[in-house]
């Protein structure tokens, strides 16, 4: 818990920063792809987080990298700060939180949806244009397939989850029968 709050401290001034720099959407860009590298290369995130490197030589690594990505100055002070407070291994639940505090700025929710089967595209589309008429706000959907729910969709928007899956209709079916 306390990890997760000192992620959303961090992301919520690092928000407040871009937005008012007008850079919001390419922080968080680059955010992103610096925490998918630290991720794709242990050995950096290793080298990053070690505290038998001092801090100026971390920080001199980082900046390297972000300078070469052509990193925005706020990116840059920002990771570079992160570094200095020895808070890298949070970097993916600030990445996280910064992503939901953005989207939530600019009026797009996050939607977990759970298929039996893959969803084409016209599916997919069909269905993002419902949830913004349910939620009357823009739609990021996260699209996963499991073949237990035998049918239907399960949709997770925040934390209300719509259950029309075939298994949830037939486990409820089954619990009926037993209660007669």
């Amino acid at each position: 818990m306390l990890r997760k709050a000192t992620a959303a401290r961090y992301a919520r001034a690092l928000v407040e920063a871009a937005l008012e720099a007008g850079v919001a959407e390419k922080v968080a860009s680059e955010l992103e792809g610096f925490s998918r590298l630290v991720e794709s290369v242990p050995a950096l995130g290793e080298t990053l987080h070690t505290p038998a490197l001092p801090a100026s030589v971390r920080r001199r690594i980082l900046l390297e990298i972000l300078d070469r990505a052509g990193a925005e100055k706020l990116t840059r002070n920002f990771l570079g700060l992160v570094i200095d407070r020895n808070r890298i291994s949070l970097l993916p639940e600030m990445v996280r939180a910064y992503r939901d505090m953005l989207d939530k700025h600019i009026g797009v929710v996050s939607v977990e949806v759970t298929a039996a089967n893959q969803l084409d595209p016209e599916e997919q589309e069909g269905l993002r244009r419902r949830l913004e008429r349910l939620t009357e706000r823009r739609v990021k959907m996260r699209i996963a397939v499991d073949p237990e729910l035998i049918g239907g969709l399960v949709v997770k928007i925040n934390s209300t989850v719509y259950d029309g899956s075939i298994k949830r209709q037939l486990q409820e079916f089954k619990r009926r029968i037993a209660a007669e």
